[in-house]
C-alpha cells in the first residue's frame, strides 16, 4: 500500500502545479529544424560554460553537433565534423568540460570500436581522443569531469556492467584507466551524472528498467531512490546543487503520461525518499520514443540561486526553463480563498529580508519580506542561525498553517542561509482600521502603521506578554505585547498613540479570525521620541566642513546616518539610551568648491529612521598665492599626482624634463580657473631615474609664476 500511495502522490505532483516559480524561455518541437525530427536521432545536449551556447548532438544525416543560442533556441551553426566516423552510430552523445573543451562519442556494440572525440573549442577541427575495441557495449551513457590534464571520460551502455574510464596526461590524448564495476548490468545505461567535478565524488546513474542509484567512485552502491518515489523506468539522470540544496532530475519514459515530463527531486535530507520539487514538460503531442532516450542539463546562477534547466526528449523536442526562488506572495497564495495557503505542506524556496526580532526564546521565529509580501518563519530549537534586522536570507522549507498563521518551516537547521546583512527594511504601510478589517488576510505578515490608537482594555505588562484592546473611532484591534521583545517592563506610553508592527494571527478554530497587531520594539510606539536633538550646525574651514550636533536625551539610539547631497557618507554610532547630553562631530574633508546640503538621520535599534536635522555649507577655498606642490607619491611607479594652486584664473603650462634637460612630456597647456588643481603623470613608458617638472603660469591679472620640482621614478 505504501508503494501505491507514493506512486499516486507522484502522479498528482506531475499533473498538479509545480512547487517552484519558473518561466519557459523557449521550446522547439520536432520539426522546428530539419535535424530535429521524429526519427530517433537527436539524443543529447550540453551547455558550453565558456560560450554559454547549448550544444545538441543529432544522428540525422549528416551527423552533426548543432550550436544553439541557449536563451532563445536559435540555431547558430554546427561543429566541424571532419573525421567523425565509425561505430553503430558515428555520433551519439556530447558533453563539455569547464574550460570549454567539447567531447563526443559514437555508439559501439560489444567487441566494437568505441571512438571518443575532442574539439578544443566550437571553431576547432575534432581530434580523436581515443579509439579502440571495447568488450561491452558503450556510448549509450557518456560523461566528463575535470578539465585539462585532470579530465576524465566515462562511457557505459545497455547491458554493460562497467563504466569505462579514460584519463589523460596532456589534456588531448586519452588512455583507458581502471573501469568502474557496476553491481548490475545496464545500471548506467542511460545516465551518468557526477556529484563533484571528479571521479572521487561518485555518481548518480540510471537507465530504462533500473532504479536511480547513487554509486561511489569505485561503483559501490551508496543509496537507491525508492522506486515508489522515482520509478525504475526513467532513462537519464542529472545531479546538481543550488542554494545549499542537492537535487536530481530524471527524464525519459516511453509512455504518453510521462514521456514529455521531467521531474526534479530534493535529495538533501533523504536520498531514499526525496521530496518532489519541480515538474516540467514539453507541450507537443507525445511521439513514441521506443528507447526512452532523453537528456537534461542545468546551468546554475550562483549570484541569485536561479537556474536554467534544459530538457531534451528524443522524437519530441527541446525546451529551456528558468527557475527562480518563489516570490513570498506566491508561496502563501490562497487562490480558493479558504484562508489556508494552497501550497500547505509543499517544499519551497524563498528569499527575503528579516524585519522583526526573534519572537521566541527557545525557538527561532522571525518575519521576512521580499517586496511582494511577508511571511512568518518558524524552526524549533536554537540550532538554526540567529538572525538580525536587515539580514537577507534564503530559506528552503515547507509551507505550514498554525492557528491561522501561514509559516515557512525550514527543512533543517542549515536550510536558512544568510546572504548579506544590512539590507533595506520594509517601510510601514499606513492603514486605517477600517481598511485593514475589510480584508485582514491580505495584510498578514505585513509591516503596518495604525494612527491614533487608544487603549480601552488590558493591562500594560510590567513583565510578560499581554493583549491590549485598542480603538480608533468604532473600530478595534488587539495589540499583542510579546514577552520576547523589549516592550514589557517599559513605562506605558501615553494614549492615543501611533503604533506600528507586524500583522499576526492566532485562532485555533477559525482561519479567518484572530488577527493582531504585534509591535516589534518599544520604539514602535511612535508617541515616544527616540532622540531629542539640542543643536545641529556646520562650520567651514578651507575645504573641510565640520558638522557638530548635541542630543539632550537618547532612547534606543543605534546612531546617525550623515548624508551629503542625498548620499550617505558616514554612520556615527549613538549611545543607546541615556538622559545625559551627548556631543557628536564629523569632518567632511577634501571638498571641492560648491554648496553642500547635509542631512542627519537618526536610526534606532528596530531599524526605524527619522530625519532630525539639516544644514547647508558653502565651500569656497581659493588659494592666496601661486604654488607648485611636491608630487605624491615620490618616488613613484608608474603614476604620481602633481598639484598646483592658482589664486586667479590663469593660463598654465606644465612640462616634464629628463635629467639632461630634454622635454619628455607636456602635461598641461591651457586655461584654468582659480583654485587647486591636480594632474596625473603616467610614466609607464619611461625608464627609472630623476625627472623635473616645471610650471609656467600667466594670470589674468598679469601676474606670472614659474616653478620647478624634482621627482624620482623607481621601477
Amino acid at each position: 500500500m505504501k508503494k501505491l500511495f507514493l506512486v499516486l502522490i507522484t502522479l498528482l505532483l506531475v499533473v498538479g502545479f509545480s512547487n517552484a516559480q519558473y518561466t519557459k524561455l523557449w521550446e522547439k518541437s520536432a520539426g522546428a529544424y530539419p535535424w530535429l525530427a521524429n526519427d530517433n536521432s537527436f539524443r543529447a545536449l550540453a551547455v558550453n560554460p565558456v560560450t554559454g551556447h547549448l550544444l545538441v548532438a543529432s544522428k540525422t544525416t549528416p551527423y552533426a553537433i548543432h550550436i544553439l543560442n541557449a536563451l532563445s533556441g536559435e540555431e547558430l551553426g554546427t561543429l566541424d565534423m571532419t573525421g567523425v566516423s565509425g561505430g553503430t552510430f558515428n555520433l551519439n552523445l556530447v558533453r563539455v568540460t569547464a574550460d570549454g573543451k567539447i567531447y563526443a562519442c559514437n555508439l559501439a556494440l560489444a567487441a566494437g570500436e568505441l571512438k571518443l572525440y575532442q574539439w578544443a573549442n566550437e571553431a576547432a577541427v575534432p581530434t580523436v581522443a581515443w579509439s579502440g575495441a571495447v568488450a561491452q557495449r558503450a556510448g549509450d551513457a557518456f560523461q566528463v569531469t575535470g578539465s585539462g590534464v585532470t579530465t576524465k571520460i566515462y562511457c557505459s551502455g545497455s547491458s554493460s556492467n562497467v563504466i569505462y574510464v579514460f584519463s589523460t596526461v596532456d589534456g588531448t590524448v586519452f588512455a583507458p584507466a581502471t573501469d568502474i564495476s557496476l553491481s548490475a548490468a545496464g545500471l548506467a545505461r542511460g545516465g551518468i551524472s557526477p556529484i563533484a567535478d571528479n571521479q572521487e565524488g561518485g555518481f548518480w546513474v540510471n537507465g530504462a528498467g533500473t532504479p536511480t542509484i547513487h554509486i561511489d567512485g569505485t561503483g559501490a552502491n551508496v543509496d537507491t531512490i525508492n522506486t515508489g518515489v522515482i520509478a525504475s523506468g526513467w532513462h537519464s539522470v542529472k545531479y546538481f546543487e543550488r542554494a545549499g540544496r542537492k537535487y536530481v532530475a530524471v527524464i525519459g519514459r516511453n509512455d504518453a503520461t510521462f514521456g514529455l515530463t521531467m521531474l526534479v527531486y530534493d535529495i538533501t535530507t533523504s536520498e531514499k525518499y526525496p521530496k518532489h520539487f519541480l515538474t516540467l514538460s514539453l507541450t507537443n503531442v507525445y511521439n513514441a520514443n521506443a528507447n526512452a532516450t532523453a537528456d537534461v542539463t542545468v546551468k546554475v546562477n550562483p549570484t541569485d540561486d536561479s537556474f536554467i534547466i534544459y530538457q531534451l526528449v528524443s522524437n519530441n523536442g527541446i525546451a529551456a526553463f528558468k527557475v527562480n526562488a518563489l516570490d513570498i506572495i506566491q508561496a502563501r497564495e490562497d487562490l480558493n480563498a479558504d484562508n489556508i495557503p494552497d501550497r500547505k505542506t509543499d517544499t519551497v524556496y524563498v528569499k527575503g529580508v528579516v524585519f522583526t526580532p526573534n519572537y521566541q526564546t527557545s525557538n527561532r521565529s522571525y518575519y521576512i519580506w521580499d517586496g511582494t509580501a511577508g511571511i512568518a518563519t518558524f524552526k524549533s530549537g536554537l540550532l538554526s542561525p540567529a538572525l538580525s534586522l536587515g539580514d537577507s536570507v534564503g530559506i528552503t522549507g515547507f509551507i505550514d498553517h498554525y492557528n491561522g498563521l501561514t509559516e515557512i518551516t525550514p527543512l533543517t537547521d542549515t536550510d536558512v542561509v544568510v546572504y548579506k546583512d544590512s539590507a533595506a527594511l520594509p517601510i510601514e504601510q499606513e492603514l486605517t482600521l477600517a481598511q485593514f478589517k475589510a480584508t485582514p488576510e491580505d495584510y498578514e505578515a505585513e509591516f503596518v502603521l495604525f494612527k491614533n490608537l487608544t487603549k480601552v482594555s488590558g493591562n500594560w505588562p510590567t513583565s510578560g506578554s499581554a493583549n491590549l484592546t485598542c480603538v480608533t473611532g468604532t473600530d478595534t484591534i488587539i495589540v499583542r505585547i510579546d514577552s520576547d521583545t523589549d516592550i514589557d517592563g517599559n513605562l506605558e506610553p501615553s494614549w492615543p498613540s501611533d503604533i506600528r508592527g507586524v500583522i499576526t494571527q492566532f485562532s485555533s478554530t477559525n482561519p479567518a479570525a484572530g488577527y493582531q497587531l504585534q509591535p516589534r520594539f518599544f520604539t514602535d510606539f511612535l508617541a515616544i521620541v527616540p532622540v531629542e536633538l539640542a543643536s545641529f550646525a556646520s562650520v567651514v574651514k578651507g575645504n573641510v566642513v565640520s558638522l557638530n550636533w548635541q542630543t539632550a536625551s537618547e532612547l534606543n539610539n543605534r546612531g546617525f546616518e550623515v548624508y551629503r547631497n542625498s548620499e550617505m557618507v558616514k554612520f556615527i554610532p549613538g549611545f543607546g539610551t541615556t538622559n545625559e547630553k551627548k556631543s557628536y562631530q564629523f569632518a567632511d574633508n577634501n571638498l571641492s568648491n560648491g554648496t553642500y546640503t547635509y542631512k542627519l538621520v537618526q536610526v534606532d535599534y528596530s531599524g526605524a529612521k527619522k530625519t532630525v536635522g539639516t544644514t547647508e555649507a558653502v565651500v569656497n577655498s581659493v588659494p592666496t598665492e601661486f604654488a607648485l606642490l611636491q608630487n605624491y607619491p615620490n618616488p613613484f611607479n608608474p603614476n604620481t599626482l602633481i598639484k598646483f594652486a592658482l589664486p586667479s584664473d590663469s593660463k598654465v603650462s606644465l612640462k616634464v624634463f629628463s635629467i639632461i634637460g630634454e622635454e619628455v612630456a607636456s602635461l598641461v597647456n591651457g586655461n584654468f580657473a582659480a583654485g587647486i588643481h591636480e594632474v596625473n603623470f603616467n610614466a609607464v613608458n619611461f625608464n627609472s631615474g630623476i625627472y623635473f617638472y616645471s610650471i609656467s603660469v600667466k594670470g589674468v591679472d598679469g601676474t606670472n609664476f614659474t616653478g620647478t620640482k624634482k621627482m624620482i621614478l623607481v621601477k
